[in-house]
This record gives C-alpha cells, structure tokens and sequence, in this order.
C-alpha cells in the first residue's frame, strides 16, 4: 500500500487567508477558499469532499481523517489516503 497524508492549509494571514488541502510536498488540491468563522468545519468538509473526488480518481481512497481548532480560531485538519501499490 502506498499511503498520502493531506494537511489543511493556510496561505495568507488573517481574514484574507485561503484555506486549501495539501500534501505534505505543498502540492494543494481541489478549491482554495477564504477562511470563515461561521460553517468553517462544513466548508472544511466540503472541499476535502472535492479533493477526495479528485484524488479518487488515481485510486486513492480515505482512511482517516481528523480536524481541530486551535487558539484563536484556526481550523487544522489532516486526512491518511492510501492506494495499492
């Protein structure tokens, strides 16, 4: 099995961030989109759905996947993929 870990990102500071999934070489998936503090879990949720559409595509398929807030309000997340060799 070969396995893909995906990391919920930011680029930019404060309110004009954009929040996107990537893999641990920086490669980002699916949409980038402006961080909110209302419905950010769903939106989170959302595009990993896009990304995992995507990736799907390749053979990958979800394993696991963990999301968090942390001080003041930053939503983290990460996701474990794997496909066979």
């Amino acid at each position: 099995m070969n396995y893909k870990t995906l990391f919920y990102s930011i680029e930019g500071q404060g309110s004009h961030s954009l929040r996107f999934w990537a893999d641990s070489a920086g490669k980002a998936y699916g949409p980038k989109e402006r961080s909110k503090l209302i419905g950010g879990i769903a939106g989170q949720m959302q595009q990993l759905e896009t990304v995992l559409a995507e990736l799907d595509k390749e053979g990958w398929e979800l394993v696991s996947v963990s999301v968090w807030t942390a001080f003041p309000c930053t939503r983290h997340g990460c996701a474990v993929l794997k496909r066979p060799n």
